[in-house]
């Protein structure tokens, strides 16, 4: 399983990060897996093992960025990894990877922001309609179903949410929950600083959407609690 997958990583200018990163997946990476490293300027200090994909960007952000690193997949899954963040618990993700085998279009698992814990397990498609999506670094997709969508680079912070909700309208798209928790994300970002990151990703929404993230985000905050 570990040489059909890749991993995309958006590097930014801090080589520690990066090194933190590399060392939580360098035993996939001995086994197989592709590395997909998308970078903004040349790497430091660190050095990217032999087969890894480097790519320096020349784009207009993040979102940009990991379309990038999507034309760059040729294995038959992928997921997202930042820099920074972590593939903390190796057994529960290759418990998650596995199922990938059931024939699901993604895999959805959990993650640990800081002391608060995100899960995925009573998430259902429906709740897309009212702005809650599930964490979306843990996701495993099947590059076939997947790969071709495309992150809306004209939106800020929230394109992520809009790549999903295009994937899950797609007729027959299919998801499987691993019910486990195993992607460690580094704290301090726009939306992984608790209900000041809420604010932010609701006015996110509003210059997209209008009015309505507005009047659906009490139902919105209630759910992000319930499925956690």
């Amino acid at each position: 399983m570990k040489n059909c997958l890749s991993i995309i990583t958006i590097a930014y200018e801090d080589d520690a990060e990066l090194k933190l990163t590399y060392d939580s997946i360098k035993t996939f990476i001995e086994e197989g897996t592709k590395w997909i490293l998308i970078i903004s300027q040349g790497l430091r200090d660190f050095k990217p093992p032999a087969g890894t994909v480097i790519l320096e960007r020349q784009d207009t952000g993040l979102y940009d960025a990991l379309n990038i690193g999507l034309d760059e997949v040729c294995t038959e899954f992928f997921m997202l990894l930042h820099s920074g963040d972590t593939i903390f618990n190796v057994k529960a993700f290759e418990k998650a990877l596995k199922l990938m085998n059931s024939g699901y279009d993604c895999v959805l698992g959990g993650a640990v922001i800081g002391n608060r814990l995100h899960k995925s397990r009573k998430w259902r498609t429906w709740m897309l309609k009212l702005y809650v999506q599930p964490p979306h670094l843990p996701i495993i997709y099947k590059s076939e179903s997947s790969k071709e969508e495309r992150y809306n680079t004209a939106i800020t912070t929230v394109a992520d949410f809009y790549y999903l909700r295009e994937l899950f309208s797609k007729l027959g798209f299919s998801y499987i929950h691993s019910n486990e928790v195993y992607v460690r994300m580094g704290t301090g970002g726009l939306t992984t600083s608790g209900f000041k990151s809420f604010l932010h990703v609701t006015f996110s929404f509003i210059r997209v959407d209008g009015i309505k993230p507005f009047l659906l985000s009490p139902i919105r905050l209630i759910l992000k609690f319930l499925i956690k």
